[in-house]
């Protein structure tokens, strides 16, 4: 993409938001990075997705025959159903796949430094095919950790984006109807593509090469399996399945499928996110199944409000078949939150085995093993006072040696800036 177009891209973008977020009730970003990792990309994403929907309820009304019979609301919820399927669909199946395709794998390909690089999505049917693939060539001292690290960072990508859409929910005490395809098409990434593959399994399908699920099993089992004798502990995509059984109990996704057939039966665009009160703080959990260097790892997200503040206090458990390793943390929206300027944080610790990582042009290193950590801070300047939504965003951080999902697997700094637009 030439530089004219992408800056064209991007002024496009800014106009839709600044008309979309007089009403904003919760924290968007637009961010710059070096490398564009996931969580750059999930945040992008999510502005750009945002414009777009809140743009189309302008152009494209709920009820476009109005309300006067029982007839009329009818060719209305059919119109509906149409336009989310025709219109709605498309659109957050194409985003989400140039999240998976260009902002996991591409995010992957950046930091582990692969050359020739070249990304492909397409619409899905009747549009397109609906594949999309990433390809590119390793250098020569990649290891056989940060190629499984690449292999399963498409569906890694969909969860942290998943991960920030439920964030956003929480700070508006809401669910837009269109965010339903999305969150449930990054969410269930990972247990759709383990489901597929286990029926080519067991059907006797050809699986082709570039099945992110086949290859990271491979990967494991070559890491371990082969390496340490581990006897009957090899990894299988029956094991993935049974594993994933926990994405189905994330209450998240059946509130917005609750959201998105509320709007298609009545036309209302969006409503309000139940959670359970304890005295004045409101809670509600998240579960998921995710997958690491070192096999699947388990989550136990909960999201407790008080106020405009939000906190994910969670815990993150590894399958401990070939290594023990676990995890936890916090992240924090408006721990501070003044006219003049917001502030969220992030800190994540665990015990991990170790890595084999690449070290300079030539040579590769391996990571100690044991606690590591990351922390991560975002800083919202207000440009114009309390009444504008519009904030200049930087958000540096620092990590250890590991792996947490959407930063790098390395030690170092990394910094993101950008904008904001916030309306609490």
């Amino acid at each position: 993409m030439g530089m004219k177009k992408s800056i064209k891209i991007k002024v496009v973008v800014l106009l839709l938001t600044f008309q979309c977020y007089a009403k904003a009730q919760s924290n968007y970003f637009l961010f710059y990075e070096k490398n564009f990792s996931e969580k750059a990309g999930a945040e992008n994403i999510l502005i750009l997705h945002k414009a777009f929907y809140s743009a189309e309820e302008r152009i494209l009304p709920a009820n476009p025959f109005g309300e006067k019979n029982v007839g009329v609301k009818i060719a209305n919820g059919g119109y509906r159903l149409i336009k989310s399927f025709l219109i709605d669909y498309p659109v957050d199946y194409f985003i989400a796949e140039t999240q998976h395709e260009a902002f996991g794998h591409g995010a992957r390909f950046r930091e582990f430094k692969w050359r020739n690089t070249s990304y492909h999505m397409s619409l899905p049917p009747p549009y397109g095919d609906g594949h999309g693939f990433a390809t590119g060539y390793p250098p020569f001292n990649s290891t056989d950790d940060e190629h499984t690290t690449m292999v399963f960072s498409g569906v890694e990508s969909g969860q942290v984006l998943a991960e920030s859409m439920r964030e956003k929910w929480i700070m508006a005490d809401s669910i837009n109807y269109r965010d339903f395809f999305l969150y449930g098409g990054e969410f269930n990434n990972l247990t759709n593509y383990i489901y597929q593959t286990l029926y080519k399994v067991k059907n006797g399908k050809k699986i082709t090469g570039g099945n992110d699920m086949n290859n990271y099993i491979y990967d494991i089992n070559s890491k371990y399996y082969l390496q340490i004798n581990a006897g009957e502990k090899k990894y299988s995509i029956d094991d993935l399945g049974k594993y994933s059984i926990l994405n189905f109990i994330d209450p998240y996704q059946y509130m917005a499928l609750y959201h998105w057939m509320s709007y298609i039966i009545s036309g209302k665009e969006k409503g309000k996110l139940p959670m359970i009160k304890i005295g004045k703080v409101k809670y509600l959990p998240s579960f998921n199944m995710s997958l690491s260097p070192f096999g699947a790892e388990f989550y136990d997200h909960n999201y407790l409000k008080w106020k405009n503040r939000v906190a994910n206090i969670y815990l993150r458990i590894g399958d401990p078949r070939f290594e023990k390793f676990y995890g936890f943390g916090i992240k924090t929206m408006n721990l501070l939150n003044t006219k003049y300027g917001f502030l969220h944080t992030s800190v994540d610790v665990w015990n991990q085995p170790s890595l084999k990582l690449q070290s300079g042009t030539s040579k590769t290193r391996t990571t100690a093993a044991g606690y590591g950590y990351c922390f991560t801070g975002t800083l919202g300047i207000k440009v114009l006072g309390k009444k504008n939504p519009v904030s200049i965003v930087v958000q540096p951080g620092y990590k250890t040696d590991g792996f947490v999902k959407g930063e790098i697997l390395s030690k170092g700094f990394f910094m993101r800036f950008g904008i904001g637009i916030e309306n609490l």
